[in-house]
């Protein structure tokens, strides 16, 4: 009997936790979907981050349901740190480092120190033990527990909380069996997943030796060292990576056969990115997670955003690595076209999973408006983990508990709600109390800490040190000194680790920036490397330091010249006077180093417009990556690189769209300087290029109105439309367009009249006098135009108003129901507006009586003036304007 006492209480507060864990879930993952859609621009890699550890929280619920809030605050707070920090050790190099060149950095893993487990073993609460022991002696009944819990938790500084009662008794027993059963039977089919994969490796086969070849030169270039194979198989139909132990990529028979050798490369690369970012295994824990949590809506949600935001970064850094976004696209129309959604392993991540979402990747491809970066932005994660610890602190604040009972005598009594009340405001006292003091207490805590490890630096083995400088980063600037010591430990990799925690404190450690010149000169060439990234981190724009890495640009080390080149770029303007050994680099015999080179030129900017010509000369290389980097820093340059602007518009005619989009937004950068010899082109260029030269116009901006206003009369329809739609993008700075704009109105084309109406909205309120002007056009459909452009422009001058109220007795009658749906808009409430009005009341449009009845309305004042009007409109003839009065009678507050 009093083990059946003891499995009811256990089930129930299982069932109980599990329950609460719901409806915070879901919260959660609301807050946080709220805010990506405030940040639209955070790219896919980051997004998936960002749900993985959404993901953890959620899972971490149904524990954290059970403990006193501060010990459950401070271990989410711990977990989400420590993922993203996970997450993004890998990815610390800056965004503008290559995947080969990031890939020949080895990054050493970050393991849990002994103290850090023993934190989390003693933040876990014994409340739910001592309660299971005291129910198995018989000493506590069932009230007695909830009074026990109640307090457990009001003894924490929370907010009043609300009680759920359940009334499920026995039902509690089948929720909980029937949970573990369902769980079970979820974990089996993973299990069956899994089997079904290493199937797959067993019966698999090599392709042939020339797509290994390319195979192994793709894994050397990224850094994987995993050990993958590539292999085809019969018994698939789509490419997937089975990874976790011995990864493999399979692709299907069929499919290497219909694929060119750049489209296969493609393919290969989307699922060596699986690999490389470790998507295997965070799957595979997806898979878990949804097995132990089948019931937990997020948890699906939160899978389905997974399986989007992976495909999309994988195609991210297919995109980076082959710089060819439109091939890739074309690529996924023939992965439709072969039948690929069909079925694969649930352990197995691959190229895609469904048509519709091959159909939504090769449209997010062709966007060149979304952020399509593929590494973590740690600003972003940060930004969003810190927003989700504030919600999940204000969720446990407010947990409404779910408890179930068998009777409703199990509920508190008011009397005990009260008690709450009391012992939670003595709670938040006391917490309060502690805080100040333990705030007090940090500072010298820390310095102590410091300290202690400084001393820890000169007796212990390599082993703790190389941890010792692992702690000191954490900690930061405080720790600045001590790191700077350890740039003159006897240990090579003390000394590289030291100088790598000094670049990822920063800027605020100048302090080392002369121990980590002289760290330079080191016989270590990983340590000079190290040296020079946290020079470039730290963006040290003292003379010194510039003069130090101008002199590592000469190094023998490849590896050495293009951190440099790096670390000068990083600092940018005030490293001027690096330009001339950056142009002695540009000959390089590596390419890395000179494409290094190429970017460091470009963030020096307008300084380094002695660089131009040897800049426009990479344009001819044969490298396809430096011709788009040199041109990028021609861009960056600005008008400085005008003698760049015929190479630039030449460039918008190759075959590569990469080229042409970077050529296009130099020229946009170089502005005014570029628009004489764009006229030329758009003079006597190809239909092609005289469009890709109206596109970039709009990014000149003002300098460009005079040439589009042009543009607008050209015999080409398509170059008329542009030339109207990037007016609407110049926006009010296009004001001396409006005239030409407004004879676009009356265009044969109606997709050139539509921009042009486009335009002029987006122009707005200084458009105003031209529209005016415009509503004595001799054109009907200008004078409409005009009319219907005052009101959504919302220039609710005098001037303006006294013309709408003059087009009122235009001729034609959609001209005065226009003019009267601009009144409306602009809540016209003169004496003048409102009798103006009152009088087309008895025009002989029906449509004009009910644009003026729906005016009325809007305007609403004085009321004593217009509801005897809109009564009288009740009596109207046409049924929809006396349906129209009666709306406006209720939207004014009248009776009808």
């Amino acid at each position: 009997m009093i083990f059946l006492n003891s499995l009811a209480g256990m089930v129930r507060v299982v069932v109980e936790t599990l329950l609460n864990s719901i409806w915070q879930g879901i919260a959660l993952t609301a807050v946080v979907f709220c805010l990506l859609c405030v940040f639209r621009q955070i790219n896919a890699a980051t997004r998936y981050l960002i749900w993985f550890v959404i993901l953890l929280v959620v899972v971490s619920l149904p524990l954290l349901n059970g403990m006193p809030i501060s010990s459950g605050v401070s271990t989410i707070s711990s977990a989400i740190f420590g993922v993203y920090q996970r997450f993004v050790s890998d990815d610390s190099q800056p965004d503008n480092t290559s995947l080969s060149e990031k890939a020949a950095v080895n990054r050493r893993p970050i393991p849990f120190s002994q103290e850090e487990v023993n934190m989390l073993q003693s933040s876990i609460p014994n409340s739910l033990e001592e309660i299971a022991s005291e129910e198995r002696a018989g000493e506590v009944t069932l009230s007695e527990q909830t009074q026990k819990a109640s307090a457990l938790d009001n003894s924490q500084p929370t907010s009043r909380r609300f009680l759920i009662p359940l009334l499920l008794g026995r039902w509690s027993l089948l929720l909980f069996f029937g949970w573990i059963l369902t769980t079970m039977g979820m974990l089996v089919r993973v299990v069956k997943g899994y089997r079904y994969a290493q199937r797959l490796k067993q019966s698999c086969f090599p392709l042939a030796p020339k797509y290994q070849d390319r195979f192994h030169r793709w894994l050397k270039s990224i850094g994987i060292r995993r050990g993958v194979r590539l292999c085809g198989s019969h018994e698939i139909h789509a490419p997937m990576a089975i990874g976790l132990i011995k990864p493999v990529i399979l692709i299907p028979r069929r499919l290497v056969d219909g694929l060119t050798d750049a489209e296969f490369d493609l393919v290969l690369l989307h699922e060596l990115a699986h690999l490389k970012r470790w998507d295997d295994w965070t799957n595979f824990a997806q898979k878990l997670t949804e097995a132990l949590l089948f019931f937990h809506p997020a948890v699906w949600w939160i899978g389905r955003r997974l399986y989007i935001e992976r495909e999309i970064a994988c195609d991210d850094w297919v995109v980076a690595l082959s710089g060819e976004s439109r091939s890739y696209a074309f690529c996924l129309t023939k992965l439709i076209e072969f039948g690929l959604w069909l079925r694969r392993p649930a352990v197995a991540t691959g190229a895609a999973w469904s048509k519709k979402n091959i159909t939504r990747r090769i449209e997010m491809l062709l966007d060149k408006k979304r952020n399509a970066t593929h590494r973590f932005s740690k600003l972003g994660v940060l930004a969003i983990l810190c927003a989700l610890t504030i919600a999940f602190v204000s969720s446990i604040k407010i947990l409404p508990v779910v408890a179930l009972t068998e009777s409703s005598s199990s509920a508190v009594e008011p009397s005990s709600q009260t008690k709450e009340s009391a012992e939670v405001s003595d709670g938040n006292k006391q917490t309060a109390e502690i805080g100040h003091a333990s705030q007090t207490s940090v500072k010298s805590e820390q310095q102590q800490l410091v300290s202690e490890l400084a001393k820890a630096l000169r007796n212990e083995s390599e082993e703790v040190r190389l941890n010792i400088v692992e702690v000191l980063k954490e900690i930061g600037q405080p720790a600045v000194p001590a790191l700077t010591e350890a740039l003159s430990d006897e240990s090579e990799k003390v000394r590289e680790k030291a100088a790598d925690a000094i670049g990822d404190i920063g800027e605020k450690a100048q302090a080392a920036v002369p121990a980590l010149i002289e760290m330079l000169n080191d016989v270590s060439e990983e340590v000079r490397v190290e040296a020079a990234d946290a020079l470039g981190d730290m963006r040290a724009s003292s003379q010194e330091a510039i003069s130090a890495l101008i002199k590592a640009l000469s190094d023998e080390s490849k590896d050495l010249r293009r951190i440099a080149a790096e670390a000068l770029g990083n600092i940018g303007e005030p490293a001027k006077d690096a330009v001339p050994a950056l142009m002695e680099v540009l000959n390089d015999e590596s390419e890395a180093v000179r494409r290094k080179a190429i970017e460091a030129l470009g963030d020096i900017s307008a300084a380094a417009k002695s660089a131009v010509p040897a800049l426009m000369e990479i344009l001819n290389d044969e490298s396809k990556s430096l011709r788009r980097k040199a041109i990028e820093a021609l861009g960056e340059i600005g008008t400085p690189a005008a003698p760049a602007v015929p190479a630039l518009i030449k460039a918008l005619n190759s075959k590569s769209d990469d080229i042409q989009e970077e050529a296009s937004k130099a020229l946009g950068k170089i502005g005014e300087p570029a628009i004489p010899e764009l006229e030329k082109a758009l003079r006597y260029g190809s239909k092609s290029l005289r469009r890709q030269i109206a596109n970039l116009l709009g990014d000149i901006g003002e300098p460009a109105v005079p040439l589009l206003i042009e543009m607008l009369n050209d015999t080409s329809e398509s170059m008329r439309r542009e030339a109207a739609d990037e007016l609407g993008d110049i926006g009010e700075l296009a004001a001396p367009a409006v005239p030409a704009l407004m004879k676009a109105l009356s265009d044969e084309s109606e997709r050139v009249r539509r921009e042009a109406t486009d335009a002029l909205e987006d122009i707005g309120s200084v458009a105003a006098p031209a529209l005016i002007k415009a509503l004595n056009d001799p054109s009907e459909s200008v004078r409409r135009a005009a009319a219907d452009l005052l009101g959504d422009i919302e220039a609710s001058s005098q001037e303006t108003i006294s013309a709408l109220i003059q087009a009122l007795n235009d001729e034609s009658k959609k001209v005065r129901w226009e003019a009267a749906d601009s009144l409306g808009d602009l809540k016209a409430t003169s004496r003048e507006a409102v009798s103006a009005l009152i009088q087309i009341l008895d025009d002989e449009s029906d449509d004009v009586r009910r644009r003026a009845v729906e005016a009325l309305g809007e305007i609403g004042a004085p009321a004593q003036t217009i509801v005897p009007a809109l009564i009288k409109a009740m009596r109207d003839e046409s049924e929809k304007v006396r349906r129209e009065a009666a709306k406006a009678l209720k939207q004014i507050g009248a009776p009808e």
